[in-house]
């Protein structure tokens, strides 16, 4: 059968994408959903998600007949020669990968072979961890097809490098082809497939163990990250210095050949469908085989704060957050696309509701979605100056064009106080500066934001950080518990143990912190408290951990103002053992 003959199974961002780009390239595909009523969208030429000109592309080839939408399997795979699995490898709630849907398609595609086929090839698009083509899916293949394996059945690891927003581009102009292979037969097909495909300007094709093809997809999203954490990191230092302004900066580090400037970019942190995923995937998969990934764990972390910078930012200048009004434009986790999955957007708008805020958000694609997460929670407007009317404070959080047209009249004529904070760097601040309250990522303190800098840090030093552990009682079975009584400040300040990041309850960050610093799960209602004092460090009043103080001084105190509620539970289901021990520090802090 002829390698031109594909079935892509999935038809997400990655699988229709890839099939209808394989389709118009002169290949046969039959493009496999499961759901009969996305299906049916996809039969009339609607992706179900905005990628551009995916639209015109798929009616195009729809039209012309070289890519079949369909629920039967089963066909696909008998009229095929290639198999592409395309379906979604999520995180499961420890930050691993989940492999279910893999699993179950490679278990489907194993069942559809039959003895009388010719010889196919099953290759693993989906982004999946090193070792999953061989000892996953080429297995289950094996038992359910009843087919020698390599011999009549070959498998590949090929992963994929689309951008979300410029996913029809990059599929006819790759910059590289990944084929991880573990037999030579198979790897020869499925790059005589690449050579049909792309005759006149073929790409370089990277031939490797299915397992280093695997880990070449990790090995460079995880990099991407960490260059945008990277620049965040820095961002962040810069817009605590006065002058200094990080766009520099980057451009200057851009034009050294050996770092690069693509992905230098300051802003409120990285979102979509691959890089959060795919970071925590391989921190989760570290662990499993015996390694922290100390660096990607801070990549990771940095991320998961970022979002508090805009909101810092935005504080620092209107004060406290409750009962203001806040525009928000951009929701999309980037531009040219309506993709909200961990979006800074979705972040944000959480924790401004949280604390009492009033929200109106405005995108050019992603309204839709993010009416569908909040519904009447917040508020919608139909054009970005709808949006800005009668707030407080907007935040640019997504860096489509329309919004580089805004000047500093616009937000002046329609808000009821006129404060910017830029998250996305798209405004040039001496526009804006002297006109009106303005702030950046990464733009360093003028004068006056200096002195508004140091008023605020006085108003918050008042309320404290939240540092958080366990220590689980040796000598009986328990472990004490302290409520707080009041809402926690999020997540300026830290001690070992970890603090509330923006937009967590007290319990959230407890589970988190546990699961970080032991690799294990534990029910948040177990460990849910700390105790405050300002003698630690008076300046910023930080909240030191205090889990079980019989280890330390015999008793609990209990002076703190914040403890609402002591008592005990069983410590049977929790973790046994804790990273690292916080006794010395406790006992030096009640010695001081």
């Amino acid at each position: 059968m002829s390698p031109d003959r594909v079935a892509v199974i999935g038809l997400g961002f990655v699988g229709l994408t890839s099939a209808a780009v394989f389709a118009d390239l002169g290949a046969k595909v039959y493009g496999v959903n499961r759901n009969l009523q996305k299906n049916k969208a996809i039969q009339m030429g609607k992706p179900g998600f905005f990628e551009p000109n995916l639209t015109s592309l798929l009616k195009k080839v729809l039209k012309k007949g070289s890519l079949t939408a369909t629920t039967d399997l089963a066909l696909a795979v008998k009229k095929s020669s290639i198999i592409f699995i395309c379906v979604n490898t999520p995180s499961s709630e420890s930050g691993a990968i989940d492999l279910s849907y893999v699993r179950d398609v490679a278990l489907d595609i194993g069942k559809a072979v039959k003895p009388s086929d010719g010889y196919k090839v099953i290759v693993v698009k989906s982004t999946v961890v090193p070792g999953t083509t061989e000892k996953v899916v080429r297995p289950i293949l094996a038992k359910a097809s009843g087919k020698k394996s390599r011999k009549d059945l070959g498998v590949a690891a090929n992963p994929e490098f689309l951008r979300e927003g410029s996913a029809v581009y990059d599929s006819y102009h790759p910059d590289r082809i990944v084929i991880g292979g573990g037999d030579s037969k198979a790897t020869s097909f499925l790059e005589r497939f690449y050579n049909n495909m792309y005759p006149k300007n073929t790409p370089p094709i990277i031939k490797a163990s299915t397992a280093t093809g695997e880990m070449i997809k990790y090995a460079s999203n995880a990099f991407l990250a960490t260059k945008i954490s990277y620049i965040n990191t820095l961002a962040n230092i810069a817009t605590r210095i006065q002058g200094v302004d990080i766009e520099v900066v980057a451009n200057a580090m851009g034009l050294d050949h050996r770092i690069g400037k693509l992905f230098l970019k300051a802003g409120p942190g990285y979102g979509g469908s691959c890089f959060p995923k795919d970071v925590k995937a391989l921190i989760g998969f570290g662990r499993d085989i015996g390694y922290r990934a100390k660096v990607l764990e801070s990549v990771d972390h940095l991320n998961e704060r970022q979002p508090c910078e805009v909101i810092r930012l935005a504080q620092n200048i209107v004060g406290p957050i409750n009962n203001k009004h806040f525009s928000i434009l951009g929701l999309a986790f980037k531009k040219d696309t309506d993709d909200i999955r961990s979006a800074v957007s979705v972040k944000i708008i959480e924790n401004l509701l949280s604390e009492g805020a009033k929200v109106t958000v405005y995108d050019p694609l992603a309204m839709n979605n993010v009416r569908d997460k909040f519904g009447s929670k917040i508020k919608y407007g139909d054009t970005p100056q709808k949006c800005l009317k009668d707030s407080d404070c907007c935040l640019v959080l997504t860096e489509w064009n329309i919004f580089r047209k805004l000047k500093p009249r616009d937000f002046i004529k329609h808000m009821k106080n006129p404060v910017v904070v830029d998250a996305r760097r798209i405004f040039n601040p001496e526009e804006f500066i002297g006109k009106m309250r303005f702030s950046a990522i990464g733009l360093g303190l003028t004068s006056d934001a200096e002195e508004e800098e140091r008023r605020t840090q006085n108003e918050t030093w008042e309320k404290p950080a939240l540092a958080v552990n366990a220590i689980v009682k040796t000598d009986e079975d328990e472990l004490v518990i302290v409520k707080r009584s009041n809402h926690p400040f999020q997540g300026y300040w830290s001690l070992p143990g970890g603090f509330v990041e923006c937009g967590e309850t007290v319990e959230q960050s407890l589970k988190r912190e546990v699961k970080e610093e032991t690799g294990l799960k534990t029910n948040p209602g177990r460990i849910v408290g700390v105790y405050s004092d300002p003698k630690r460090n008076p300046e910023k009043h930080v909240i030191s951990v205090l889990m079980e103080a019989e280890l330390v001084s015999g008793a609990l105190r209990k002076k703190s103002r914040e403890i609402s509620d002591v008592k005990t539970v069983s410590k049977k289901s929790l973790p046994k053992k804790m990273a690292f021990d916080h006794l010395k520090m406790l006992k030096d802090y009640l010695e001081n």
